[in-house]
């Protein structure tokens, strides 16, 4: 009987109608190890892992190409060892996957640290075991990165991670290149007359600064006679040969239109608006709060919101738009160092988010943290319009 190819190929459903693996049923395997079982075939693993290498050296021939396995989906030193000896890196964001990846003997050259939640810990030892790369996902990291490398005399590769704003559709929570998702810098769009395409050069202003591509028209009337487009753009950067071609075959109407000033890119319900709505109705996480401040400082960064309950114990409420793993291991160390203050601990932890993943909050529960889920139209007091039976 067939079976999903996203089953592993050793798969197949037997006359009876039983899944086997390798030829041993899901039953027999159950009386033999018990359950829950977790079972890994590690000849598909090598399999594929080598097929998305491959693939990716064909597709992009003329240059050099590395394939990561994402730690975050399943890390064992075994599985790093079987990624890695069929030619992929490995992908970590937390100080627990750059160790495990690291005692399977895998060498930092062959490692990369990701995430926007980067701590100063995690940015060393990536530089001192030498990894592949370093990818930058804030604005503010390449500043943090250079100092240390130079704290450790040592040099750090990195890699800019780039929102280009391009809004592909889908659901908006696996989206990856919108403006103000939390992942990657954001490039802002070019002038509106595209006589010059500027890219992001200082990172702490996440403004268009340098000149790195130049964009050239062509258009003559023997060409739209003949048949030949109406217009040529070509775009070229300074430094290399590559050429982007864009060809508009025939142009029925072009216009321009004053739209005033640019007053920038404006967002609606991102974590400042979320943080400013909580931070002036801080009774929502608790009858008899009170508001210490907003960005309390500490030695590791700011703390969204400074509160006390009731009971007069400081509060440390860490808040974002989408809750995930990263932001509850972003409060632990928020209140690890908090409660080292005789003069403020204990202090509590409370995570916000207009949504929560399941496993965050496992984590913080497990973390004595308690989750608070923000409906920022409310906050916000904007009616709900939609459809009610009463």
């Amino acid at each position: 009987m067939p079976i999903s190819p996203i089953w592993p190929a050793a798969t197949a459903v037997n006359a009876d109608g039983a899944i086997t693996f390798h030829g041993r049923t899901a039953e027999s395997l159950l009386d033999e190890f018990g359950s829950p079982l977790y079972l890994i075939d590690t000849d598909e693993v090598v399999a594929r892992a080598r097929h998305f290498v491959r693939a990716a050296a064909e597709a992009f021939n003329t240059s050099t190409t590395h394939v990561s396995f994402a730690g975050k989906a399943f890390l064992s030193k075994e599985i790093v060892r079987l990624v890695t000896e069929a030619g992929m890196f490995v992908d970590t964001c937390t100080m627990g996957e750059m160790k495990i990846a690291l005692a399977a003997g895998v060498p930092g050259r062959r490692l990369v640290l990701h995430g926007n939640n980067k701590s100063d810990e995690e940015i060393a030892l990536a530089i001192e075991q030498g990894f592949a790369k370093i990818v930058i996902d804030e604005p503010d990291e390449p500043e943090r990165v250079a100092a240390i490398a130079r704290k450790l005399g040592k040099r750090a590769r990195v890699m800019l991670r780039v929102t280009v704003g391009v809004h592909a559709g889908g659901h908006e929570y696996i989206s990856t290149a919108h403006e103000d998702q939390k992942f990657g810098v954001p490039l802002l769009a070019a002038g509106a007359d595209a006589a010059v395409l500027d890219v992001l050069n200082d990172l702490k202003d996440v403004t268009p600064a340098a000149t790195n591509a130049r964009i050239s028209a062509t258009h003559s009337p023997e060409s739209v006679a003949a048949g030949e487009p109406e217009k040529v753009l070509r775009v070229s950067a300074d430094k290399g040969s590559d050429i982007l071609e864009v060809t508009l075959q025939h142009i029925y109407s072009d216009q321009t239109y004053d739209l005033g000033e640019d007053p920038g890119l404006i967002k609606d319900g991102v974590e400042d608006h979320l943080q400013r709505y909580l931070a002036e109705q801080i009774e929502r996480i608790g009858k008899g709060a009170k508001l210490v401040r907003r960005e309390y400082p500490t030695a590791i960064g700011p703390v969204d919101i400074m509160a006390v309950n009731a009971e007069g114990e400081h509060v440390a409420v860490e808040i974002k738009r989408h809750g995930g793993i990263d932001g509850v291991e972003q409060l632990t160390r928020y209140c690890e160092l908090l409660n080292r203050d005789p003069l403020l601990a204990p202090v509590h932890g409370i995570f916000a988010a207009q949504t929560i993943t399941p496993q965050a909050q496992v984590l913080a529960k497990d973390r004595g943290f308690t989750c608070l889920i923000l409906d920022y139209d409310d906050m916000k007091g904007t009616e709900d319009d939609s459809l009610r039976l009463f």
